[in-house]
């Protein structure tokens, strides 16, 4: 259930790649709803402009989220850019890492793209999706609220660096990628009539 044919927001690629270089890509969004979670995101991103600055070998492309300016989180530093919203797709395919609150769509898309996550959840089924990510170790979480940036830039290079979650992630994206089986399985549920269909 992922929309790989959908419309995306416009994006400077040619800045972002003679910005990036070599440098393994870091994507950070909290979400399109990260705005009713209070100051807690803007806190957050603060912490991620200071892995960056810890971290000058990699580059990092956040989604400020609606209503939320780059002025509230502060100046970034030369190896971030920031906007209001980000062509998700696109920079999944060549991203290395995602720092994420862990809505399921997301999740699933970095999964498609075998990209390891950083799940910071806020609310909603986001905790749970974390929990998940870790059981099949997927990647990391973190405390959204109380997260400390050495801790942080920890859990970021342990997804870069770490084989196993590298390992597991490009076995779940074999997985979803399937297809074949997944229809198959939905094709016998209809036939036993276990589900029903409307037009």
């Amino acid at each position: 259930c992922i929309d790989l044919e959908r419309k995306d927001w416009p994006f400077p690629w040619e800045e972002f790649e003679q910005r990036r270089g070599s440098r393994k890509l870091v994507l950070v969004s909290l979400g399109t709803r990260s705005s009713e979670y209070g100051n807690t995101p803007a806190r957050f991103l603060r912490k991620v402009f200071e892995v960056a600055t810890r971290c000058p070998q990699l580059f990092f492309v956040m989604a400020l989220g609606k209503g939320r300016t780059i002025e509230s989180v502060g100046t970034p530093p030369e190896n971030v850019m920031a906007f209001p919203f980000l062509p998700q797709l696109d920079l999944l395919e060549r991203a290395n890492a995602m720092i994420t609150n862990g809505g399921l769509g997301t999740v699933k898309e970095c999964i498609w793209f075998k990209v390891p996550l950083i799940v910071a959840p806020c609310r909603f089924d986001q905790p749970s999706n974390a929990a998940r990510i870790v059981r099949h170790d997927l990647g990391r979480r973190v405390n959204v609220g109380r997260v400390s940036v050495a801790h942080l830039q920890e859990a970021v290079q342990t997804c870069l660096d770490d084989p196993l979650i590298a390992e597991n992630i490009a076995a779940m994206s074999a997985a979803f990628r399937g297809s074949d089986e997944q229809e198959r399985w939905i094709e016998g549920l209809l036939s036993q009539g276990t589900v029903t269909t409307s037009a």
